[in-house]
């Protein structure tokens, strides 16, 4: 309801900021060829946020304005409190980047509650390391294929198990004593 999207839609986010790098265009005109089987069961959520051009936004509102697929385009810098009822909001995370290193928007997906859908380019060792489980993808031709078959939970992943894993690692409690440990080493 925050955001507008119809509560019976899942939302499915793609990237996390305004920038080409996160190719929404690639992963949109993938999903834009099977979209009579997602039209009124998905809404695509884009958060640009920042790193966006005017025209790069164009392009991306052209390719979506046939009404072939619900979406909410967000183009503004959020406040923390907003940013965590963006990501509680996502029920799937398309990442298309073509460079990352664990950006804390893919944590924060990921710890809310979303199952993340990573191309296999990217490789994040960290989860593989946890055990967070995460589905990857080899080209953007496969998007419309995996998608449906998490809508049909043909895949399935535990994002309650991720989570929990997500703040064993990453929570204050988790790193506090780490931090104090580098500060005071600083600080000495």
């Amino acid at each position: 309801k925050w955001l507008g999207a119809e509560e019976d839609t899942i939302t499915v986010a793609i990237g996390y900021n305004g920038s080409d790098a996160q190719q929404h265009l690639k992963i949109i005109c993938s999903l834009k060829k099977q979209a009579e089987k997602f039209k009124d069961r998905i809404t695509i959520l884009i958060h640009l946020g920042y790193g966006f051009s005017e025209d790069y936004v164009e392009q991306i509102e052209e390719m979506l304005s046939d009404g072939c697929m619900k979406y909410i385009l967000l183009k503004e810098m959020m406040p923390l409190e907003d940013v965590a009822k963006l990501r509680s909001a996502t029920d799937i995370m398309i990442h298309g980047q073509t460079t990352d290193a664990l950006s804390g928007s893919i944590r924060e997906a990921v710890f809310a509650g979303a199952v993340l859908i990573n191309p296999e380019w990217i490789k994040y060792r960290e989860f593989e390391r946890l055990g967070i489980e995460y589905i990857e993808y080899s080209s953007f031709d496969e998007l419309s294929d995996v998608l449906e078959k998490i809508i049909n939970k043909e895949i399935v992943i535990n994002t309650e198990k991720n989570a929990e894993l997500m703040f064993s690692e990453y929570s204050w409690d988790s790193v506090y004593e780490d931090w104090m440990r580098i500060f005071n080493e600083r600080t000495d």
